[in-house]
């Protein structure tokens, strides 16, 4: 499977220090995967002054070049698509560049963590283009409940606690304190998941 991570996602795993556990997870190889290479250039920087925006620790950062450096899929950008897809309130070039890429690979798949284009996507008319990106997305929060299923909350708690504030929806469904239970995590994550296909179920693969 080829994957596409967006900014936002890859940064989210590298604070949460998941990025080695995705391969096995989702079923790829880093080689079948990409980002954006301006997010090579700002990895790089951000070892020795992280910006306080999507790189708040250097060791983010470095996990981050960890694995974009064995990334070697290549963006192959239609412009048909990329055209539609730019026109589109709420998707910004970059990510219409990956999906415009993804969309002309039946395999891909993009890993994200904004739900403003997804949910942009699911507000547009359903053209053929648009169509070829039908179930192509992995939200963070899905990754969130795949973890759960193969390593426990315990093993989730030490990975996103220490850094569960970069995204605000994780931090609820963990707990104000990092300390809900299971039952109630997995409760307000099946909660949020379910809203959020109802929203963008079209786009989303199953969880």
């Amino acid at each position: 499977m080829h994957i596409f991570f967006d900014v936002d996602a890859l940064c989210k795993c590298a604070h949460w220090d998941v990025l080695d556990s995705l391969p096995e997870l989702l079923g790829f190889e880093w080689a079948e995967a990409a980002t954006l290479s301006s997010l090579k250039y700002r990895a790089l920087k951000a070892q020795s002054a992280p910006d306080g925006k999507i790189f708040k620790t250097v060791e983010a950062a470095k996990l981050a070049s960890s694995v974009i450096d064995k990334m070697n899929l290549d963006f192959n950008s239609e412009m048909d698509i990329f055209q539609e897809l730019s026109d589109v309130v709420g998707i910004d070039a970059g990510e219409a560049i990956i999906f415009s890429t993804v969309a002309q690979h039946s395999e891909a798949c993009v890993l994200t963590g904004d739900k403003r284009a997804l949910r942009a996507l699911s507000k547009i008319p359903k053209t053929s283009n648009i169509e070829l990106l039908k179930n192509r997305f992995i939200c963070v929060e899905i990754l969130l409940l795949k973890l759960i299923d193969k390593y426990g909350v315990t093993w989730v708690r030490e990975h996103f606690c220490p850094a569960r504030e970069i995204d605000k929806t994780i931090m609820v469904i963990l707990g104000s304190q990092c300390d809900a239970s299971e039952e109630s995590i997995r409760e307000a994550l099946g909660s949020y998941l379910r809203e959020l296909y109802d929203e963008c179920g079209y786009f989303l693969r199953p969880s």
